[in-house]
């Protein structure tokens, strides 16, 4: 029954034409930003494994940019509070910063200062 279940979800956002169909394909794209986002976190902290205070740093800078990527989003969900475009602008809004902080955390935890190769892969930006 699942496949099922996920094979309608896929074909829902093949060509999605509805409002509520955008929206849910639009949320899926953020949610897959945010698995994307979660690896580079948790590779973040494990090279710091050793570094209690850096793992502690990264910790409470997640926690506040989440507050901030919320309140944020939150605001564009309100500026647009007046069509049913509105959902879309705030999942874009989701999108684009999940994959910015992702990049972020690889610039800043998972890259060397020298040739050696980075951790992870360099992410995508700001939907590319």
């Amino acid at each position: 029954m699942l496949p099922a279940v996920l094979s309608a979800g896929e074909d829902r956002c093949k060509d999605p034409i509805t409002t509520p169909d955008i929206n849910y394909c639009a949320y899926q794209e953020v949610l897959a930003a945010e698995e994307v986002m979660d690896r580079y976190l948790a590779a973040s902290r494990e090279r710091f494994a050793e570094e209690p205070e850096v793992v502690a740093a990264i910790d409470t800078a997640q926690e506040s940019w989440l507050e901030y990527r919320d309140k944020h989003c939150g605001s564009v969900y309100t500026l647009w509070s007046g069509g049913s475009v509105r959902g879309l602008m705030a999942n874009q809004c989701r999108l684009d910063s999940t994959e910015h902080r992702t990049y972020e955390l690889w610039q800043a935890f998972l890259t060397f200062m020298d040739s050696t190769p980075p951790v992870l892969p360099e992410p995508k930006r700001d939907s590319e």
